[in-house]
């Protein structure tokens, strides 16, 4: 049976909808032609420094235009992406780098300083910044993804040791899309408003479903409560992934207001929220989706709707379509109610 595959994600959507809006950072929204133009030439420049497909690299990013370019980038050229947690010591981060077997480094100038601190640890690291890359550079661009190829390795703690490498392929990203479109929908007009980190599962699959689905995502650097319930009211966002300390002070700086009838949806993880603040955002009508996820589901696998939001308080909810779940104890299903260890099936 031959290897499934789609065609390349972005430049497929740069050819069905090249001039619908695909990231609006700090003002400025960019084309899906526009960001695929960008990443074609981002890749051109990668492959002047060495890289090519099967290789595989580390990127330390912000939340930024850049970094979502550097992404695709990396992916027309077939590299595997070591996604790096900008928030980590110079230390974890190096280790990290070596576990992965990874020759590369791509970054930016704004972590200089710990840049300089993992190259001590690392001397035969090849280190390029964004900004000293060559201008130009021709590559060839990947026309399509094979779904069980890598495309992203994350670190993610376990209980005992250091973290471990989640190996995510085309495939895992692909299926995560299309299990969470198939629960919350999507309108013509929705837009993704992206205040979580995109080193992270909850940012990066953001990015994943805004070039799948053809849906405008708005970028931020930092998360800003103000900033984010503006992006609701007065620029069309329609659905919002938060975890509870930000939905709490999104709510908090509402006051008495309410949401436009356009929003559609918090995606609410990282744990339940308190009963008190999902009583709040019942009566104000704000409609929040609780979700479980992890890293080596990319991202979120099961989800509760809002109607069950109260009655079901600590429940995550059931899985996505295209995912099963089984709660087990010494090999046999557990009773409702009865404690045992979760088992997922993802798709590839």
């Amino acid at each position: 049976m031959a290897e499934e595959k789609l065609p390349n994600w972005l430049k497929n959507r740069a050819h069905l909808s090249p001039d619908r809006p695909a990231i609006e950072f700090e003002g400025h929204t960019y084309s899906f032609l526009e960001l695929h133009t960008l990443s074609e030439k981002m890749a051109g420049k990668l492959a002047s420094i060495g890289l090519g497909a099967g290789d595989s690299c580390a990127v330390l990013l912000r939340n930024h235009i850049d970094g979502v370019v550097v992404i695709h980038a990396l992916f027309y050229l077939g590299v595997k992406i070591v996604m790096l947690n900008n928030k980590l010591t110079a230390k974890e981060l190096s280790w990290q780098i070596e576990d992965s077997g990874t020759a590369y480094l791509v970054s930016e100038g704004s972590f200089s300083g710990k840049l300089s601190d993992i190259c001590e640890i690392l001397p035969d690291l090849n280190l390029h910044l964004m900004e000293e890359l060559p201008d130009e550079g021709t590559a060839g661009i990947l026309q399509e993804f094979y779904l069980e190829d890598t495309a992203t390795i994350m670190y993610t703690s376990g209980t005992t040791g250091n973290p471990k490498g989640v190996i995510q392929t085309f495939g895992n990203h692909w299926w995560s899309a299309v299990g969470s479109v198939l629960n919350l929908g999507l309108h013509e007009e929705d837009s993704w408003y992206c205040a979580v980190p995109i080193f992270h599962i909850s940012g990066l699959s953001i990015l994943m479903k805004n070039v799948i689905y053809g849906m405008k995502v708005v970028l931020a650097e930092r998360f800003d409560e103000r900033e984010a319930n503006r992006s609701i009211q007065e620029n069309g966002v329609t659905i919002i992934s938060v975890v509870t300390a930000m939905l709490n002070r999104m709510v908090q700086d509402m006051k008495e207001a309410s949401y436009p009838k356009t929003l559609r949806c918090f995606l609410l993880g990282g744990g339940p929220a308190p009963v008190h603040l999902l009583e709040v955002c019942k009566e104000k009508g704000i409609p929040v989706y609780q979700t479980y996820g992890m890293t080596e589901t990319s991202s979120q696998i099961v989800t509760l709707a809002p109607e069950y939001s109260m009655t079901k308080i600590g429940s995550a909810g059931k899985p996505l379509f295209p995912s099963q779940l089984r709660i087990e104890k010494d090999g046999t299903m557990c009773e409702p109610g009865e404690v045992g260890k979760s088992w997922f099936r993802v798709r590839m």
